[in-house]
């Protein structure tokens, strides 16, 4: 029973209203495909026409003290490579 219980509330937890309009799982959604769209963006900008592989790729996440509320610094590290035409 404790575990069925557990279960329905990680479920409520995840279905939960933000500001009475989304779940919150809603915003984790968005923001993948939001974060790529911007990294192959800037890459382009910053690299020239390629991607950025992920063989070999890091992922980092830190929290950073800020007198207005900790940050949080998300490094995505991975090889470029440019398109072959």
């Amino acid at each position: 029973r404790e575990g069925s219980r557990q279960a329905r509330t990680a479920r409520q937890a995840r279905h939960r209203k933000v500001g009475g309009n989304l779940p919150a799982s809603a915003g984790r959604a968005l923001q993948g495909p939001t974060i790529k769209a911007l990294a192959d963006e800037l890459i382009h900008e910053q690299c020239g026409e390629g991607i950025m592989s992920a063989i070999n790729f890091r992922l980092g996440v830190r929290r950073v003290p800020d007198p207005a509320g900790d940050q949080v610094v998300i490094t995505l590290d991975g090889k470029y490579l440019p398109y072959q035409w």
